[in-house]
């Protein structure tokens, strides 16, 4: 079973981002990056993390800004802060950038859930040519939303 290596990095605003990084002792076939939703953190996602990397991919995750062990000791879960959702896809960014240098030449795979999602769909407008799959999960729906407001509306 692969053991999780817990680090950091510096954000570009100068907040400390905890990471993790699963990995096994054989070739790698792809890395996947991981986007947790609100209120979550990226421990939560260690079992699928250990069955990707079962399939020979590395896995890199970071609790977003309010999450995990990168929320303030204050107690401000939930808070992106100063700098806002743009700042979490900022971070995601960040640790593209280290998971990349350490697999330069390996297809880069970017899953999102629920806020992850979206800080995965704002990720690829700006960087798409940056990662080569992406994978969404609990994203919600135009449609869904357009039923509403038609309700509201009648």
């Amino acid at each position: 079973m692969p053991q999780p290596k817990r680090f950091q990095f510096t954000s570009t605003d100068g907040l400390s981002i905890a990471c993790v990084k699963w990995s096994g002792h054989h070739q790698v076939r792809g890395v996947v990056q991981i986007a947790h939703g609100l209120g979550e953190h990226i421990g939560r996602y260690a079992e699928l993390a250990e069955t990707l990397v079962e399939g020979d991919f590395v896995v890199y995750g970071n609790d977003h800004r309010g999450h995990g062990l990168t929320a303030k000791p204050s107690g401000s879960f939930g808070e992106f802060g100063p700098g806002g959702f743009d700042q979490v896809v900022e971070d995601m960014i960040s640790l593209r950038v280290i998971a990349k240098n350490e697999h330069p030449r390996k297809p880069y795979i970017l899953l999102g859930h629920s806020l992850g999602s979206f800080a995965a769909q704002q990720f690829i407008l700006d960087h798409s040519h940056s990662i080569d799959g992406l994978a969404l999960s609990g994203s919600g729906a135009l449609d869904g939303l357009a039923r509403v407001a038609q309700s509201v509306a009648a």
